[in-house]
């Protein structure tokens, strides 16, 4: 199941903050830099490099991925109540 609006908002909001604190000087971010991606329930973060072989154009490497893994409560199970 695809995340929502809030959480999609969510997921780039701590993605920004975790890159902003990690992101290389803007003087060299032509040549390495970091993204995060959303697919399905899936953040992956991304480095942006010069691809190998041709320069003018850019490849993305992944270097971290989380899944979003929604918790629903639920009741009636036997052995479950807590003590």
């Amino acid at each position: 199941m695809p995340l929502s609006d809030v959480q999609i908002r969510e997921c780039l909001a701590a993605a920004g903050e975790f890159l902003s604190k990690r992101r290389p000087p803007p003087d060299i971010r032509d040549k390495l830099d970091f993204r995060a991606n959303i697919n399905g329930q899936e953040v992956t973060i991304v480095s942006v490099r010069p691809a190998y072989g041709d320069l003018a154009r850019k490849a993305e490497y992944p270097i971290a991925k989380a899944r979003w893994v929604g918790v629903e409560k639920f009741g009636g199970c036997t052995g479950c109540e807590p003590t």
